[in-house]
């Protein structure tokens, strides 16, 4: 038997679906994009840092500065920073001054110093007053990148503080541990960032007493003094030369040879002299002769070279410095030395010899077999560039001869040097060779002479360069 809906039955369910009571359809459910997952994010930021781009259709930077990972939020500041755009600089400086995160904070201080802005200065001063001394710290560092000279004396009193407080008591001068605590960093910074504003009078009081005398021998104190070529360093590089820490020492001597002080000779001739001290020392000292240039040094470091046992390496330093002292008394010397056993030392001498007397330099060239070792053979041909194009064309032509590739690259600088008239031909002749350093050289010589054709013999190169290991 089969049942029939009634009239009645079927105005009941028309009632009931009416009045929402019967059976429903499944309500329609939008999908939502699910969250980009960290290494999503990261893609999108790589490429963006890569294309030096602060947003694409896909990712965008500003946005990922506002990500819950402070891990994110980190690398797209320091993202931003490498894409040196102007645009960036207002994101970051907000970034500053409302991160809570000490990571993300120092590192959007230290975007904004790539970027390079003076309109960051005023937030980077500001924070130089944070609770946080790292972030006082690379606030300085960012001041110091983008050149801004009026924050010296801001950054001073920030190191001052810590200095004052004693952070340094007890460093050994040559502790090259890393990191430090928070507060030496700061100083360290704060100490380098003044180097690039070259605010000697904001850096002296920090670390001068009013004795002459240093707060501190920690090699970064020295190492700050030399590089900031400043006449005034001088008599305390000399006295950082004295003293505790062969890396003081060393960056002390260093530093008097770049400011060629002559009241620092008679001290660091001792210690070239001294078979005693640290050869790191002996030889920052020996650099350091040869920067003065005083004739005095000439028989000592010649002492040096001669003397039995001395390290290979103190003889060579010894040798190039009286190479640039080019003492005519020497000559004879020089040409002794040609015949030393080490390679490295025959180079030297053949450079001395060339800047001392071209004429012998010559005349030792003809009188002698070809080096047995490549180096030398090498090195000779800068020794040439030395005499300028009318001597070195003749002599730079016979090397180019040379059966071994390691020589040909020095020769093609050589002859790009001094603008020998065979120097294109031959430049041309080697970028198509096989010896991937060879066209190397080949190339930068025809990028700096730019002779006819160049262009699209380099072109050339490139698609021949795609085929090399």
């Amino acid at each position: 038997m089969t049942s029939q809906r009634t009239p009645a039955v079927a105005a009941l369910l028309a009632v009931l679906v009416a009045s929402g009571c019967g059976p429903k359809a499944a309500p329609e459910v939008t999908p939502t994009a699910p969250a980009p997952v960290y290494d999503q994010k990261m893609r999108g930021l790589l490429q963006l840092e890569d294309e030096r781009q602060l947003r694409s259709a896909t990712a965008d930077l500003s946005a990922l500065l506002r990500d819950p990972e402070a891990r994110v939020r980190r690398r797209a500041a320091l993202a931003m920073g490498r894409t040196r755009s102007a645009d960036a600089v207002a994101p970051l400086t907000s970034l500053l001054a409302s991160e809570p995160d000490p990571e993300v904070k120092q590192m959007a201080a230290f975007a904004l110093g790539l970027i390079g802005q003076a309109s960051a200065a005023d937030a980077l001063v500001a924070a130089l007053a944070d609770p946080n001394p790292l972030i006082q710290g690379r606030a300085a560092e960012a001041l110091g990148l983008i050149a801004h000279k009026p924050a010296a004396a801001a950054i001073g009193t920030m190191m001052w503080a810590h200095v004052n407080a004693g952070v340094l008591n007890g460093l050994s001068p040559d502790d090259m541990g890393y990191p430090k605590s928070a507060a030496i960093e700061a100083v360290r910074l704060g100490a380098y960032a003044l180097v690039r504003l070259g605010a000697y009078d904001s850096l002296a009081p920090i670390f001068i007493d009013p004795s002459g005398q240093p707060r501190s021998r920690w090699w970064p104190v020295a190492y700050a003094f030399q590089r900031l070529g400043d006449p005034k360093a001088a008599p305390f590089l000399r006295t950082l030369l004295q003293g505790d820490g062969q890396l003081t020492r060393a960056f002390a001597a260093r530093g008097l040879g770049v400011l060629k002080d002559a009241g620092a000779f008679t001290p660091l001739l001792a210690i070239a002299s001294n078979a005693n001290e640290p050869q790191a020392v002996r030889v920052q000292a020996i650099r350091a002769l040869a920067g003065i240039g005083d004739a005095l040094a000439v028989k000592p470091l010649a002492a040096i070279v001669t003397t039995p046992k001395v390290e290979p390496n103190l003889q060579l330093e010894a040798l190039t410095a009286l190479g640039a002292l080019h003492p005519a008394s020497l000559v004879e010397f020089f040409v002794d030395v040609v015949s030393m056993p080490w390679p490295s030392l025959r180079a030297a001498a053949l450079t001395a010899l060339a800047r001392t007397d071209p004429d012998t330099f010559l005349s030792a060239m003809s009188g002698l077999d070809a080096d047995p070792h490549w180096s030398v053979r090498a090195a000779m041909a800068g020794a040439v560039a030395e005499l300028g194009k009318e001597r070195a064309e003749a002599p730079l032509n016979s090397l180019l001869r040379d059966a071994d590739q390691r020589v040909i690259p020095a020769v093609l600088d050589a002859m790009v040097k001094v603008k020998a008239s065979g120097a294109p031909a031959a430049l041309m002749a080697r970028l198509a060779g096989d010896d991937p350093v060879v066209r190397a050289a080949a190339a930068r010589g025809l990028g700096a002479l730019k002779p006819p054709g160049a262009a699209a013999a380099l072109a050339g190169a490139f698609e021949t360069g795609k085929r090399d290991g």
